[in-house]
């Protein structure tokens, strides 16, 4: 882009500022736009030719960008699979970029596109069909044998790794032998076939565009659905522009020898005949490259049918390469081998928190490989989790029947075995787990917190100190040392312990609940427990209600009411907490017998599980006998 001067009318470089005849100041706001000459075009293009890229700028372009590819993969698949499909991608660009190599291109550079995928690029002096069709499938071409040879591999060596590579091999080299443009195989095609002939390239772009849209409503590929428009919106002027350099193909004179400025001219005034936009301010470099593009268009070589045979019976043979090879690695993904990477998939997912997912990779895994007892421990786990008490222990007794030292079962096994009530036997598991890990807190914690339901208070103390000295942040520890003291009666103590598990979990409700609770107990400010800003974070309606009803925004009957809302086991929890609560209320205020009437409701829920069962229990024992407890009054329990 050139400026005007308006004092004396000369044109200046873009860089000037000052006319460098008059020394006028350049205009500031809109300048007038001088468009290039025909010699100062063929300079631009003859510059272009000649330069010549560093080597550190392509690198440093892959790095980045191969970098930012796996950010995005890792966030929207995994890491491991953003780093398969990587290195699938990098193999096939690789097998481009040695095909551009051989047929002499220049400036050559790779780099990954998120959601697309990646691109190898180089320049040449000459457009040759054949050239253009070789280094189109000898991405494919090589992606398919890395992936031929990972596979073998792979099952040779019972390596996941190499087997997943495969399969994505497979998946993204099958996918761009498709002939559509811009994949590899519509490249194929369209510089065998079609390019020498505007209007059918244009229809087979048309086609394409099409396809890519119908493929992309169909399965949410979004991407490839703006590659389809864009081929619609760009249609009517890429065929303009092919059938400008077909015309001037045909013209005489303008085939072979060297750009001139005559041929500049010609060309010029076709393409913008074509495309007017081509030449507006903005992009000085856009009319140079665009006729410089036009030129390697008159002078390509297209081949003769029999060679275009050959070729086109090459790119068949690599099409049906693909099936055998295709077969191997899906076999393969879908064996004792790709069970387990099945089963890394539910890995990721439980550990996302999508535990419903996770169980339907568990159960193609154990389709796939229905003796690992680690896929049985892994399901049982998740269907634990996901609320699937009885399925969860099932599961976990398969397990745990062919793999007994696995701690992480017999952890879960515990929980499940709590949840339902059976502290006894979630004692046993959580012993057996502490036999084979004795470092992690939160065998501790759950241990202790089993065996304060059978009365093994001592025992529940030790534990909860141990699972502190193995991490001292640890709230669910802290917490149940305050509960320990709820029992006791020892609000004091039990304020203080709630404190730091409030600070360490911050978002967990019932230790606000009690931790004002037993602070009303004592008659003490309980401004520091922020429970009218912890009822805001409530992440649950049920225990924002709860909170609604502390504070005394709800009333007792309302909250009983709600309490009384959804599923048979929902109602017997929330029911057990509603009851214990509104008799929290009375007991502070000294209403003992209607405090009483309702920690007998919250015990008759019989949901032994919950903590406020625990609470309700101890202070039913001590509204009938006022004082503390003492070793006779512990329930009779075998030491576990």
């Amino acid at each position: 882009m050139r400026w005007l001067c308006y004092n004396c009318n000369t044109v200046n470089e873009e860089k000037a500022s000052v006319c460098s005849k008059c020394a006028a100041s350049r205009p500031v706001g809109s300048i007038p736009s001088v468009p290039l000459t025909n010699a100062e075009i063929l300079q631009s293009i003859n510059t272009a030719r000649a330069k010549q890229q560093s080597a550190l700028a392509p690198l440093m372009i892959l790095l980045a960008t191969g970098a930012l590819y796996l950010t995005v993969g890792a966030f929207r698949w995994t890491l491991r699979g953003a780093l398969l499909l990587v290195a699938a991608l990098f193999i096939h660009e690789c097998g481009h970029l040695a095909a551009m190599k051989w047929c002499r291109y220049k400036n050559l550079k790779m780099l990954f596109i998120p959601f697309l995928g990646a691109v190898a690029s180089g320049q040449s002096d000459e457009q040759d069909a054949c050239k253009i069709a070789t280094i189109s499938i000898a991405g494919p071409l090589v992606g398919l044998l890395a992936g031929g040879l990972a596979v073998l591999s792979g099952l040779l060596a019972h390596n996941d790794v190499l087997i997943g590579f495969a399969y994505q091999s497979v998946l993204l080299n099958g996918f761009n032998l498709l002939p559509i443009l811009p994949l590899d195989g519509g490249h194929i095609v369209n510089e065998l076939l079609l390019a020498k002939f505007p209007k059918v390239e244009a229809c087979f772009k048309g086609a394409t565009a099409v396809a890519l849209l119908a493929w992309a409503a169909k399965t949410g590929a979004w991407a490839l659905g703006g590659i389809g428009v864009f081929l619609l919106m760009t249609l009517k002027v890429s065929y303009g522009m092919a059938a400008a350099g077909n015309r001037l193909r045909d013209a005489d004179g303008m085939r072979g020898g060297d750009l001139t400025e005559e041929k500049v001219s010609k060309i010029r005034n076709e393409i913008l005949a074509a495309n007017p936009e081509i030449d507006k301010p903005g992009n000085p470099e856009r009319l140079p490259r665009a006729i410089a593009s036009t030129w390697a268009d008159i002078n390509k070589n297209f081949p003769s049918r029999q060679t275009a045979t050959v070729f086109l019976a090459g790119y068949l043979v690599v099409l049906l390469a693909l099936v055998p090879i295709g077969l191997l690695a899906s076999r393969a993904i879908r064996g004792d081998h790709g069970a387990a990477a099945v089963n890394a998939q539910g890995n990721v997912k439980l550990a996302k928190g999508d535990a419903e997912g996770a169980i339907s990779d568990y159960n193609q895994a154990i389709a796939l490989s229905p003796a690992d007892p680690v896929l049985y421990i892994n399901r049982g786990i998740a269907r634990y989790l996901k609320g699937d008490l009885d399925g969860g222990i099932a599961d976990l007794n398969s397990g745990l029947a062919r793999r007994s030292d696995d701690a992480t079962g017999l952890y879960f096994r515990g929980r499940a075995k709590a949840a339902k009530g059976d502290f006894t036997g979630a004692i046993s598991d959580y012993d057996l787990a502490v036999q084979l890990k004795a470092d992690d807190p939160y065998y501790f914690v759950h241990r202790g917190f089993a065996k304060t339901r059978v009365g093994v208070f001592d025992g529940a103390t030790r534990d909860l100190e141990r699972a502190i000295a193995l991490n001292a942040k640890n709230g669910d520890a802290w917490s149940n040392r305050g509960y320990l003291k709820d029992l006791y009666g020892d609000f004091a103590g039990a304020a203080q312990y709630y404190e730091t598990a409030a600070a360490l979990l911050p978002k967990a409700d019932f230790i606000r609940f009690h931790w004002a609770l037993v602070l009303r107990r004592q008659s003490a400010d309980e401004s520091r427990v922020g429970l009218e800003a912890a009822i805001q974070e409530c992440k649950y309606p049920w225990t924002r209600t709860i909170g609604d009803f502390l504070v005394g925004r709800l009333t007792e009957e309302d909250f009983l009411r709600k309490a009384g809302t959804g599923g048979a086991q929902r109602e017997q929890r929330r029911q057990c907490q509603a009851f214990y609560y509104a008799g929290m209320i009375h007991l502070v205020r000294k209403e003992f017998q209607p405090a009483r009437d309702l920690l007998a409701k919250s015990i008759a829920t019989n949901a032994i599980a919950l903590d406020e069962f625990g609470l309700a229990r101890a202070e039913l024992a001590r509204i009938d006998a006022p004082r503390l407890p003492t070793e006779a009054d512990r329930p009779q329990a075998t030491q576990p």
